[in-house]
């Protein structure tokens, strides 16, 4: 995790992290179809065609795994991003799901088996 200035403590009896002051979370560039990987937090997607974005099994595996997806290009109603798994898995109950909004953004958590989605725009 990086750290600029920011206090890191970690609270044992509640289970969480408390930061009082900024924080930095990982974020990967995607400009075409790619894969998540086990330190993906944040997808900006910049695509000039209609990409898709591979959710690993290994990485939905894994209970309260957070994926965020962006349209940082802003070119999602006319090139949409697909979002899939790449097993058996489900995303609210469906094989795949597309951001479809221009500068649109999907928050998704995992149990462990599936995907949901908990916010989007």
């Amino acid at each position: 995790m990086k750290r600029y200035g920011t206090a890191i403590k970690p609270r044992i009896e509640t289970d969480r992290i408390e930061a009082t002051g900024a924080l930095a979370v990982n974020r990967t560039a995607m400009t075409a179809d790619a894969n998540t990987s086990a330190t993906t937090l944040y997808i900006g997607w910049d695509g000039g065609g209609a990409d898709t974005l591979t959710i690993k099994s290994a990485d939905i595996a894994v209970a309260g795994r957070l994926f965020i997806v962006k349209d940082e290009g802003g070119t999602a109603s006319a090139n949409p991003l697909t979002i899939a798994t790449e097993g058996s898995e489900k995303i609210d109950g469906q094989d795949t799901i597309q951001l479809v909004n221009d500068y649109g953004y999907v928050w998704l958590i995992s149990n462990g088996s599936h995907l949901f989605v908990v916010n989007e725009g």
